[in-house]
């Protein structure tokens, strides 16, 4: 029974990769590097403060250090 389950839950695991379920879920890591945007004039200018959406941004990337690694690691970042 132990087994029956573990391979189920294998299923389960490769379904959800299948189905687009990557390291920031549903998203691309380019999808969620859009959502960056609000980031890029003090990623550019270093005496430009940094906005209240790009903070927002961050920490919600943050929840997911895969998914922000994966973000930062995208051709969209670069």
């Amino acid at each position: 029974m132990k087994y029956l389950c573990v391979i189920g839950f294998l299923v389960l695991l490769g379904i959800a990769e299948a189905n687009g379920a990557g390291e920031c879920g549903r998203n691309s890591p380019d999808m969620e590097a859009m959502k960056l945007i609000p980031c890029a004039e003090a990623a550019s200018d270093e005496n430009t403060s940094v906005s209240k959406r790009c903070c927002l941004q961050i920490q919600k990337l943050g929840q997911n250090p895969k998914c922000l690694s994966a973000v930062m690691l995208s051709n969209t970042a670069s």
